[in-house]
C-alpha cells in the first residue's frame, strides 16, 4: 500500500478497533433501507469498519448490489484512481462482514467473510420463518456477530438469551426495542401484521413504521396516512378472486406510495409492474402463500421473465424481463 494512502486510511480512523483483539470490516449498502442504517450505527459503536459497496464506482442500490467490484471506506469520498489498492482495504482485517450485498470484490477475502443475508438460497435467514424473525433478520444476525467478536462490550445494549430448546443469542433490551420491530418489518412484514413474531404488537407496527418513514422521508405524517389509504382503495379495487390476489400489473408500471405496506397491513397478496431505479422493469409478487411464490419464480404466472428471485416461505418474489447486467 501507498505512503499517502495509508496515511488516508488512518486519518479517516479507519484503523480505530486497533484496541480490540479481531478487527472488523463490514460492507454496508448504506442508504437502502432503515436496517442498514440502524446496523451502520450499530458498527461505528463497536468498532467495526464501514465500507460502501460500489459498482463501477458507484454506490450499490438493491439491484446491484451483489455484483459489487469495489468497496469504499465510509468517511472517504474519493481516492486517487491511479492507485491499484483503492479497493483491497479490507484485506487487512480479520473478519469481513458482508451485509446483503456480495461481488468479485470480496473474492480476495472470501476466506475472512461471514455473510450477513436473509435474501437468497443458502443465506443464513433465508430459511428462518416469522416466529425467529430476529435471528432471520439481517440486524439480528450482525448483533449475532458482534456477540461472538464485542462480548464484553455488549451487556449495555444486549442481553444474553437462552430459550428451553437451549438456543442461545444476544437480544435488544427494552431501550433498543425499536429493532425488534425493524427486524420483524424487513425479514416478513406480512407475517408482522399477521402476529406471527413474536414481542411484535402488530397494532403498533403501522404506526410505528409511518413514524419511522416519516423521519425518514421528510413527509409529514397526514400525507403518509393518506396514502397508505389510497393504497389499499387500490389494493381492493383491483383484487382477482380467480387469482387469490391482487392484480395490479393491467395497470402498466405504477408508482403506488404505502403500495406495499397497506398490502401487509390488509394481508393481502398484489402483483404489479414497477420501474426499478435502473430504469429497468420488474414484476413484484408479494404476500402470496408458497404454492403461489413458486409458480412465479418457475415463471409460470408472468409470461416473458428472464430472471426471477424471491423466497416461497416469507411470501415474496420479482422478476426482470431482461438479465441484469454482471
Amino acid at each position: 500500500m501507498s505512503e499517502s494512502l495509508t496515511e488516508t486510511l488512518h486519518s479517516f480512523d479507519l484503523f480505530d478497533n486497533n484496541q480490540y483483539s479481531v478487527k472488523l470490516a463490514a460492507a454496508i449498502p448504506i442508504g437502502t433501507d432503515k436496517e442498514a442504517e440502524e446496523i451502520y450505527k450499530l458498527a461505528l459503536k463497536y468498532g467495526v469498519s464501514v465500507f460502501v459497496p460500489t459498482v463501477h464506482g458507484t454506490v450499490v442500490n438493491t439491484r446491484t448490489a451483489y455484483n459489487a467490484d469495489g468497496l469504499v471506506p465510509h468517511k472517504v469520498v474519493k481516492f486517487d484512481d491511479s492507485d491499484d489498492e483503492k479497493h483491497n482495504f479490507v484485506k487487512f482485517y480479520d473478519k469481513v462482514i458482508k451485509i446483503e450485498c456480495d461481488g468479485p470484490i470480496f473474492d480476495h477475502v472470501r476466506d475472512k467473510v461471514i455473510t450477513v443475508d436473509h435474501h437468497r438460497p443458502g443465506d443464513p435467514g433465508y430459511e428462518t420463518p416469522p416466529s425467529e424473525y430476529w435471528l432471520g433478520s439481517s440486524i439480528g444476525q450482525f448483533v449475532q456477530v458482534l456477540g461472538k467478536y464485542r462480548e464484553e462490550y455488549m451487556a449495555e445494549d444486549f442481553l444474553y438469551v437462552e430459550t428451553v430448546d437451549n438456543n442461545k443469542f444476544w437480544f435488544p433490551k427494552p431501550h433498543n426495542g425499536h429493532l425488534l420491530y425493524i427486524a420483524a418489518a424487513d425479514h416478513n412484514l406480512y407475517a408482522a401484521y399477521a402476529g406471527l413474531c413474536p414481542g411484535i404488537i402488530s397494532a403498533n407496527m403501522l404506526m410505528f413504521r409511518l413514524n419511522e418513514k416519516a423521519q425518514f422521508t421528510g413527509k409529514s405524517l397526514e400525507e403518509l396516512v393518506k396514502q397508505f389509504i389510497n393504497a389499499m382503495d387500490i389494493i381492493m379495487k383491483h383484487y382477482d378472486k380467480t387469482k387469490g390476489y391482487s392484480d395490479l400489473t393491467k395497470l402498466g408500471p405504477v408508482q403506488i406510495p404505502e403500495l406495499n405496506e397497506a398490502a401487509a397491513y390488509m394481508n393481502a397478496p398484489f402483483m404489479a409492474q414497477l420501474i426499478d431505479k435502473d430504469g429497468k422493469l420488474k414484476v413484484v409478487f408479494q404476500g402470496a402463500d408458497e404454492e403461489l411464490i413458486v409458480k412465479f419464480m418457475n415463471k409460470e404466472l408472468v409470461p416473458g421473465l428472464v430472471k426471477t428471485y424471491g423466497s416461497p416461505k416469507r411470501g415474496y418474489a420479482g422478476g426482470y424481463y431482461e438479465e441484469e447486467e454482471e
